[in-house]
């Protein structure tokens, strides 16, 4: 089982505390802590984001559990691909610096692709709807967000 699947850390944090006061069964039976990072930061120091990164990655230590950030996506900042994907690049690293967990996910892989331009950007292929099981009359389009991915991927080392 995982969880807490909260939207933000700061969230993941309170819930995991409760979960150790108030349902030990419950902790017991986590074997993966998850936590998304949607947010906005603007307004905390760098010392308070770290905090509340670190009171997640301490308590999955200190209990001996796997962590998994497991949720992150922006839509392309207002439909602009290159700030959606700086924006995504920044989480990422804060991500990976901050809380350290074994693996980092993003929302989605393939956005849905509904507008001809993929304004949305929310993953890193547009695919267009509907189309069949097997995939007839789907088309897509590689978005600015793959290739943010695939550069942060060759290219960084946490």
């Amino acid at each position: 089982m995982s969880g807490p699947e909260e939207n933000n850390i700061n969230s993941s944090g309170d819930t995991l505390s409760s979960f150790e006061s108030k349902y030990p069964k419950g902790l017991a039976a986590l074997g993966l802590i998850t936590t998304h990072s949607y947010g906005n930061y603007d307004g905390y120091s760098d010392k308070q984001i770290a905090e509340q990164y670190t009171k997640v990655r301490e308590f999955a230590k200190k209990h001996k559990k796997r962590l998994w950030h497991s949720e992150m996506g922006n839509g392309g900042s207002g439909g602009d691909p290159l700030a959606g994907g700086a924006e995504t690049a920044t989480r990422i690293e804060v991500d990976m610096k901050e809380l350290q967990p074994t693996a980092w996910t993003i929302w989605q892989v393939a956005g849905d692709g509904k507008t001809p331009e993929y304004s949305g950007q929310w993953g890193g292929v547009g695919v267009t709807y509907p189309c069949t099981p097997t995939g007839q009359n789907a088309k897509s389009k590689v978005l600015t967000m793959l290739l943010v991915l695939v550069l942060l991927s060759c290219c960084c080392s946490y």
